[in-house]
């Protein structure tokens, strides 16, 4: 490939490694900013079915538990379609930015569709989040931040050590 070819595709690249890092997945992200691993929303608990592993440590009564399961159940087929098109539209997304042919506008258009829908999941893991939050009571809520906090330091510290290792390797 001559150099006139190489500097008329530099644009199609620049964009597409920009895309990229937009389309980097939140834990990914997380991880590389020291994420304590169940911190959420708001510093608590982030994934509800966490919660479901922790019922005994956190004295969750009978219906507590139905009442988690129910919202996790109806969490999941909500967002279950969200994350097909999700999928879908990703990997759309990467064929048109392959595609040379393809214009700034419609893969700007492609990426504003893949970002409503990564909005939603995001907004509905949110919901769920508040929704399975009010079902605790304060001190369960605060046991719960008390575990994930030390499973969290704990990974953290198993995922340290296995740096280490690798970079001594």
């Amino acid at each position: 490939m001559n150099s006139r070819n190489r500097i008329k595709r530099l644009p199609l690249v620049v964009m597409l490694l920009a895309t990229l890092g937009l389309l980097m997945p939140a834990t990914a992200f997380a991880q590389q900013r020291g994420h304590k691993g169940g911190e959420g929303v708001d510093g608590h608990f982030a994934n509800p079915r966490h919660l479901m592993r922790m019922a005994d440590e956190l004295e969750l009564r009978e219906e507590q538990r139905d009442e988690i399961r129910t919202l996790l159940e109806a969490n999941r087929e909500q967002v279950q379609p969200l994350r097909e098109q999700l999928r879908e539209q990703t990997r759309s997304l990467r064929e048109l930015m392959a595609d040379s042919s393809a214009t700034q506008t419609q893969v700007l258009a492609k990426l504003d569709q893949v970002l409503e829908l990564e909005g939603q999941v995001k907004r509905r893991r949110a919901v769920l989040f508040l929704e399975v939050r009010d079902v605790l009571d304060e001190e369960q809520q605060e046991r719960a931040r008390e575990l994930i906090e030390e499973r969290g330091t704990e990974r953290g510290e198993r995922r340290q050590k296995r740096m280490r290792r690798r970079g001594t390797q």
